[in-house]
């Protein structure tokens, strides 16, 4: 039986509507991964003095965080394509390299678990969706590679069934193209997945991992937004993920495109579309969210659902800032996600904390701001909602598992000395991922000193190099050619939308 004691010279437990529930010289007693118990430290240490003993009078505990949308580990900068308006930037994404997907993804949970994030959603996101066979493998290697690394995931491929390339009819936007180019895409289009494929991939996934994955693994579908995903297609995710208790997850309202495209196919908004298909409810979770309207927010919070916010992605693609203040002052739960595009193209979601309390400050001496218990809530406990994992992990209570962060006080404030901020203010003001000094899932180390402990990240970044120096195959060439052929076309298609 393992216990431990993880000290603190201060313990943020949870962001309440109060505030911020915080213990001052106190301790977490784990056992087996699970909290135990709770208190001052003196108290605990005293009834349990032969106990291992995890953190310092000179540590800030916290939960650990939840990255709630998240795609890829090696940056899209790094393999091969850069930022533009989200619809241009689709196409673009096709010039990416191939990247092994466990290495992407220990790659990616090296910068995760540097920052403090125990938790990810992980959606993987094509635009051509390959064979169920192909998909059965790289689920198998990126959830290897979660469980190489000890942290949780919950897991969705996305999938579109509708308008692959742009926001409308794939058929008519290839007339729009030189013979030679349509005939290219029109091959990788014919190889796409069916709706009715995805369903049976995903019971298929289901059994072979979601069904006895205790608390490390949660398996969500992911109809990718209503422009991909048809009416059907909607409706039986619905009714299959009702089947099996799983959540659904998606992109919705992440640009003002989407928003027109709504209008002009539905005659309304998507999220009153999606109210209307039945489609809305407590198991959902939406990433984005920039463009929607006071109706909508109340719609989804009515609803029981959440949306992910991802700040610096929706600066990068030029998608717009999204009401977060809104959303939170109607009830709509707002959980907090890097989207594989940090400002820095990082994964530090401490800083991507900073960056929505910044951003939704308002303007003026009477603006409302973020509280700290707003982040906390955002960062942890509404990340753990939006992955189905609420019950587990956001908060360090009795009952929970032991996932748990060691931030370094003094380091906080540069060697300098206690702030006379409040401990919380503070960490959301300057906390970044070098002020971490552990991180803990179930109770185990599993990244010290900004280095994971369970695998060897110097190794991964090696073996990525060393595949990267290798000139690109002539399937990368073929989709790196039609990708940058494409972009004119693309951006004439959306002419005249506004």
């Amino acid at each position: 039986m393992s216990t431990s004691l993880i000290r603190g010279k201060y313990i943020l437990c949870a962001a309440r509507r109060d505030g911020v529930e915080m213990l001052e010289d106190a301790a977490i007693l784990q056992r087996d991964g699970k909290i135990v118990a709770i208190g001052k430290y003196a108290l605990l240490k005293g009834e349990h003095r032969d106990a291992p003993e995890l953190g310092t009078n000179e540590h800030l505990v916290m939960p650990g965080l939840v990255n709630a949308h998240h795609h890829i580990g090696v940056t899209h900068p790094i393999a091969g394509c850069m930022d533009d308006a989200l619809e241009l930037w689709l196409a673009e994404v096709w010039a990416r390299r191939d990247v092994d997907p466990y290495l992407d993804t220990l790659w990616g949970a090296a910068q995760l678990l540097r920052s403090g994030v125990t938790t990810v959603m992980h959606n993987v996101v094509r635009w051509i969706l390959p064979s169920g066979d192909a998909l059965v493998g790289v689920t198998d290697a990126v959830l290897r590679g979660y469980r190489d690394a000890g942290m949780r995931v919950a897991y969705s491929i996305g999938m579109k069934d509708q308008n692959l390339v742009t926001y409308g009819s794939d058929e008519q936007f290839l007339r729009s193209l030189p013979t030679i180019l349509a005939a290219e895409l029109e091959k990788q289009i014919k190889g796409s997945m069916s709706a009715t494929e995805y369903l049976a991939l995903f019971e298929e996934l289901h059994r072979r991992h979601g069904i006895a994955a205790g608390d490390r693994v949660r398996l969500l579908l992911s109809p990718s937004n209503v422009q991909w995903a048809s009416d059907p297609l909607l409706q039986d995710t619905k009714a299959l993920a009702a089947r099996l208790s799983v959540g659904i997850h998606m992109h919705l309202s992440e640009t003002r495109y989407q928003g027109l495209y709504a209008q002009r196919t539905y005659g309304k908004s998507a999220v009153a579309h999606l109210a209307e298909l039945g489609f809305l409810g407590p198991e959902l979770s939406c990433a984005h969210g920039v463009w929607l309207s006071d109706e909508d927010i109340d719609r989804l919070a009515a609803a029981g659902s959440t949306v992910c916010h991802n700040p610096s992605s929706n600066l990068r693609l030029k998608s717009g800032i999204a009401p977060v203040q809104r959303m939170l002052s109607r009830g709509l739960p707002v959980a907090l996600g890097a989207d594989s595009s940090g400002i820095n193209d990082d994964q530090e979601l401490l800083q991507e904390v900073r960056l929505a309390a910044a951003l939704h400050r308002g303007i003026g001496h009477d603006a409302p701001r973020l509280a700290p218990a707003d982040l906390l809530r955002m960062a942890t406990i509404a990340g753990a909602k939006a992955c189905r994992l609420e019950e587990k992990v956001g908060t360090l209570e009795p009952g929970k598992r032991a996932d748990v962060v060691l931030v370094n006080l003094d380091r906080l404030t540069d060697g300098l000395g206690p702030s006379e901020l409040p401990v919380a203010e503070l960490l959301f003001q300057r906390g970044r991922d070098r002020h971490i000094d552990a991180v803990l899932v179930d109770g185990e180390i599993v990244c010290a000193e900004g280095k994971p402990t369970r695998f060897d990240a110097c190794g991964v970044v090696a073996e990525l190099r060393s595949r990267f120096a290798k000139p690109r195959a002539p399937h990368e060439e073929q989709r790196r050619a039609i990708a940058h052929a494409l972009r004119p076309y693309v951006r004439e298609f959306y002419r005249g939308w506004h």
